[in-house]
């Protein structure tokens, strides 16, 4: 006699938050420039620092992707970071579909000097990836705080916050150093910077800095220079990202005796 024996195995993965990829790009004295990102998988949140100085008008970001019902345009993150003509602002979109991406990024207004920080961000929820969202500017200081003084980032789970900053540093604010002229320390762990990109021909320099966060409650990012200059004018954005949800699998082991 022959019985048919079934094992069921279940386990839990959770789409642990990562950067996948990072860039950098700046443009001078124009009212648009791009930025290549790369070959992009399907399912990652493409995170996107645009920082300006000089210019007007409202900026728009997209990347000509339209396949698999994608829209070319990117969705802004809550709203401008400005202070004294310098920017900070946060832009997304999730992939549908693996593709190369250039990154188009243009205002309606007068021509600004850009700098440009991409992130492409793994195990990101795709439905609803973004938490909660802070600005701050500082007119005339050494660093800047995302969020001010007095509030912080509210933890909802795993996530991954992601901040990026402009200043009006003429050139490389490390003084002819090679690393970033940035530091950067958060209220539950240290930040790590992702990418700097100085705009040496014109003003502006912009970082974009992460961490991965699974304990505590509140958080925020304070960046500045590592030089101990002062005097300059920062704009700053920063976003919590949510972890993707918990998917159950199950493996079936069968046998007969």
């Amino acid at each position: 006699m022959r019985t048919l024996l079934l094992l069921l195995l279940s386990s839990t993965a959770y789409g642990q938050l990562s950067l996948a990829a990072i860039s950098a790009c700046a443009g001078n004295n124009t009212t648009s420039t791009t930025c290549a990102v790369g070959v992009v998988a399907v399912d990652k949140l493409i995170v996107v620092g645009v920082g300006a100085i000089g210019g007007s008008g409202t900026t728009t970001v997209s990347d000509g992707v339209t396949a698999n019902g994608e829209s070319s345009a990117y969705t802004q993150i809550g709203t401008d970071s400005t202070t004294g003509g310098v920017m900070s602002s946060l832009w997304y979109k999730v992939s549908k579909g693996t593709s190369s991406r250039t990154l188009t990024i243009a205002t309606g207004g007068a021509a600004r000097s850009w700098v440009i920080t991409p992130n492409v961000v793994a195990g990101a929820n795709t439905t609803t990836p973004i938490d909660q969202n802070f600005k701050n500017v500082i007119g005339s200081g050494a660093s800047v705080r995302c969020p001010a003084t007095g509030s912080d980032f509210t933890r909802t789970g795993n996530e991954m916050i992601i901040g990026t900053a402009t200043t009006n540093a003429s050139g490389n604010p490390v003084g002819g150093g090679a690393s970033p002229g940035f530091a950067d320390a958060g209220s539950t762990g240290t930040f790590t910077i992702a990418s700097y990109q100085p705009n040496g021909n014109c003003c502006t320099a912009g970082t974009s800095s992460y961490q991965y966060i699974t304990s505590g409650t509140s958080y925020h990012w304070t960046i500045g220079f590592t030089s101990g200059s002062t005097g300059f004018t920062f704009a700053c954005s920063a976003v919590s990202i949510k972890e993707a949800p918990a998917v159950a699998r199950r493996r079936v082991i069968g046998g007969d005796e």
